[in-house]
């Protein structure tokens, strides 16, 4: 499908813009909320997800038909010419109405889609287009996924892969002409002997007409013909080609002309098209590109932005180049979708190397059970991923190829992300989908993503493709702060897959979540640190495998999830995360049935909250709150609904949680600093304290590495410690499960750098019931004196006088809401450029 362009026969007018907007009915089915004129009440911008434009929850987590209307004029000037109307994309399903009438209907929500609507409304008149999208994803869907209904009647969309599922219009809306007999496609495969360039190239049209006559004319970057030929199909050779290369791109531009008469001179269609002469082949262990040895170096990315979701946006496509330019970056992945193609073309203009996927992610229940901790059903079955699914996934490659197969910038087409290549079905599922794509583009290698659930000896489809790509997370989900021990089962594995296969390998996933700000000596997860020494390890291991020719860490940049108690705003990645202060309060609880009162004493099943108050002699009355979910009745281990509990006390200065499970809403965090504001300003909380831990992941750290490892105690030990920032000890409880609630309270509540934790303390029973307290200190400025630089200390300085060459001096700081550091950054650009001047 050829990207519409204005040239000497067509012409391009933008739909983008401000377009009315409402929500359909709670159900799969088209309602009648289209039919009358949509009013302006509610608007929204195109292209963006409309998800995080409004502030109405109900519209960001609706599942269902979406409405976008507006009012469009066909240019005058068009009679006699055909127009269509194209959709970059509409996730998931689109339908294209014109003045009621259904002009195109489209699965799959990162591809576009089109219709002629040439019959439907005469030049120079006025329709009203509305576009209805749903974003309701099924077994028959790529991604795949299923709607559930809660007990409390509310729809709620599931899905299998870890990404938010952003909705709508995110890509542009065009209106473009053609004349009635025109170009309709062109395919470019280009290659390289030696110092010639070799362009093969397949034209069509809409009609075939004998007469008819296709000229082509292939022009350098100075605007000069290089290269002539005439016909559908043929080749065009060009001596001392200049070859598109990774960091060194150069394009040329293919001009195809549709002439008609007897001495084919009258012009009917012309049609320009972007391309770089490469080649790219897979020989032994190594991937080649122009013969030569290539070693990707970059990330997996996401299209996220803060308020578009996955809006296409130039500002922060340009951007997010410039970053990877200046970490070394060669190269990216377009997870989990296809990327808008205004991406590619940019990648094609600045030699940026695109592994190119499709949205199929989700293929594999049993990551879902894994982390509900439920029985997986079979991946492959008449239930879950089936014919339906196949079909769909048949379609989705079928468009991404055709799309992107002329851009220079992608090298390798990925059909899939973490599939269970391991289980019953997959061998079944996957050939003939990779007998597809070779047949489809029989000149770009084939791979897919595989996960850590099908290691080399149960992966079942490995050897139908010609690249090896490892998603891997040991130091992180596996071998979790040991990373002596994550090294060696690293190279283990990937020495397994080396010996069996031989084939290159590319380790398309690898790194660990951080918080900004969060600093540890030890192997700390979460910490700034502890990233960048995962990060260093991973490197160490893959310069040790001659198999190994690519590395992806991910992730890019911070990208949103749907809500889970392991995912705090979205997934952490590379460069940083961006704490955004929290600013719910007390009332924005109150759908979730609170409950609070104040008293002077308290029962005595509470007595350590009442000695402790006591010991901190702390004035005032404890207030209680209470917060459940409206299914107040389901329990953690129930089937039905999702189940909400919070239990604290209050008092001046201390907060006291003594129930805290989260199935959705707001993080723990948020809650906190919401009801203890409500009392007190939180400027006076000093104290967070957690009764009768039950959290697995904290009391297993007390046990085994408080207790037992560090300090030789038997359990339980009826004890009383206290650990001091900067010990090994204080490092390991702020990284449990738990110490991240109360580090994000920290981030959240406060200014940054004005508080941190100074102390934990843990406390176990001869029972083995846990209770910790996290102190909070106030960082107090240094004085000036201290902060100013000395004459000495290379900056040149005399710190007298002069235009303030005595103060500080600045620390280059790029502001942006989703950047907020530059440590591990700096080091990840260090290790990147050394491996783009060594490998490539």
């Amino acid at each position: 499908m050829l990207k519409p362009r204005a040239t000497a026969t067509r012409e391009l007018v933008s739909l983008d813009g401000i377009w009315n907007f409402a929500l359909g009915s709670l159900d799969d089915q088209i309602d009648t909320t289209w039919t009358q004129p949509l009013s302006p009440e509610l608007q929204v911008p195109v292209p963006a997800s409309y998800n995080d434009i409004f502030i109405d929850s109900k519209i960001r987590d609706h599942v269902g038909w979406v409405y976008y209307q507006r009012s469009v004029r066909v240019p005058r000037g068009w009679a006699g010419e055909k127009y269509f109307l194209r959709v970059d994309a509409a996730t998931h399903h689109g339908r294209v109405f014109v003045n009621l009438q259904l002009v195109a209907e489209h699965s799959g929500g990162y591809t576009p889609f089109e219709a002629d609507i040439s019959h439907f409304v005469a030049a120079g008149a006025e329709f009203c287009l509305t576009i209805a999208v749903s974003n309701i994803l099924t077994n028959a869907t790529i991604p795949p996924g299923k709607v559930e209904t809660l007990a409390n009647g509310k729809r709620k969309q599931q899905y299998q892969h870890d990404f938010y599922n952003y909705a709508g219009l995110a890509r542009s809306v065009w209106l473009y002409s053609v004349p009635q007999v025109h170009i309709q496609d062109v395919t470019i495969i280009t290659n390289a002997s030696q110092t010639t360039g070799i362009v093969d190239y397949q034209v069509t049209a809409n009609r075939l007409i004998p007469e008819n006559r296709f000229h082509l004319s292939l022009l350098d970057e100075d605007g000069q013909v290089v290269a002539r030929s005439e016909g559908p199909q043929g080749r065009m050779q060009v001596e001392s080609a200049h070859l598109w290369q990774p960091g060194a791109a150069y394009l040329y531009q293919l001009q195809v002309e549709l002439l008609r008469g007897d001495d084919h001179k009258e012009l009917l269609d012309t049609y320009t098209l972007a391309t770089g002469i490469r080649s790219v082949e897979v020989s032994g262990m190594q991937f080649l590109i122009n013969g030569k040895p290539f070693y990707f170096t970059g990330f997996g990315k996401h299209e996220d932005t803060a308020i578009r979701g996955k809006g296409y946006d130039p500002a922060y496509m340009v951007h997010d180049f410039q970053l990877m330019k200046w970490l070394g970056a060669n190269s990216f992945r377009t997870s989990h979708y296809p990327y808008a193609e205004e991406v590619l073309e940019y990648a094609d203009r600045h030699g940026i190397v695109v592994i190119d996927e499709t949205a199929a992610v989700g293929l594999n229940l049993a990551i879902v059970a894994g982390i509900h901790g439920t029985k997986a059903p079979p991946t492959f079955s008449p239930n879950t991923i089936n014919e339906h699914t196949q079909t769909a996934h048949e379609n989705a490659l079928r468009e991404l190829i055709s799309r992107d197969k002329n851009h220079p910038c992608v090298v390798l087409w990925m059909i899939a992300n973490e599939p269970a290549s391991g289980e019953t079905g997959a061998v079944e599922y996957f050939d003939p989908l990779v007998k597809l794509t070779r047949e489809l583009d029989p000149s770009r290698p084939i791979c897919f993503a595989n996960m850590a659930f099908n290691p080399v000896n149960r992966d079942l489809i490995t050897d139908m493709f010609d690249v090896i790509c490892l998603n891997r997370y040991f130091g992180w989900y596996k071998h979790t702060g040991e990373l002596d021990m994550a090294e060696e089962a690293l190279y283990e594995e990937l020495s397994g897959w080396q010996d069996k296969f031989g084939k290159p390998m590319i380790i398309t996933e690898y790194g660990a979540d951080s918080l900004a700000g969060l600093h540890a000596v030890n192997d700390v997860p979460w910490s700034e640190e502890y990233q960048s020494r995962l990060l260093e390890m991973y490197h160490r291991v893959h310069d040790r495998l001659g198999a190994v020719v690519g590395e992806h860490v991910w992730n890019f940049a911070d990208f949103q999830t749907t809500s889970q108690i392991f995912r705090v705003n979205g997934n952490k990645k590379v460069p940083d995360c961006h704490i955004q202060p929290c600013d719910i309060t007390y009332e924005d609880l109150l759908d979730w049935a609170p409950v609070d009162e104040s008293f002077d004493e308290i029962d005595s099943e509470d007595e350590e909250v009442s000695e402790t108050v006591e010991r901190l002699d702390v004035d005032g009355p404890l207030t209680m709150h209470v917060v459940t979910s409206e299914d107040g009745s389901s329990s953690p281990g129930g089937t039905s609904g999702e189940w909400n509990d919070w239990r604290s006390f209050v008092a001046a200065g201390c907060l006291f949680i003594m129930t805290m499970f989260r199935a959705s809403g707001y993080h723990a965090s948020e809650i906190a600093q919401a009801l203890y504001a409500r009392a007190y300003p939180i400027n006076t909380l000093k104290h967070v304290f957690t009764i009768d831990v039950a959290n697995n992941d904290t009391r297993t750290f007390i046990k085994d590495q408080i207790y037992t490892a560090r300090n030789g105690l038997e359990w339980p030990a009826s004890k009383s410690q206290s650990f001091a920032r900067g010990t090994a000890e204080y490092e390991g409880l702020l990284g449990t499960r738990i110490g991240s609630v109360v580090a994000y309270l920290i981030l959240g509540a406060f200014t940054r750098g004005t508080r941190r934790v100074s102390k934990i303390g843990v406390e176990v029973s001869a029972t083995g019931i846990m209770s910790l307290q996290f102190d909070i200190e106030e960082i107090k400025p240094l004085p000036e004196t201290k902060r100013r630089r000395s004459s000495d200390d290379g900056d040149g300085g005399s710190g007298d006088g002069g235009s303030g060459e005595g103060r500080p001096k600045k620390r280059r700081r790029y502001i942006d809401p989703n950047y907020d550091g530059l440590a591990k950054r700096t080091r990840l650009a260090v290790r990147l450029k050394k491996a783009g001047a060594a490998k490539v």
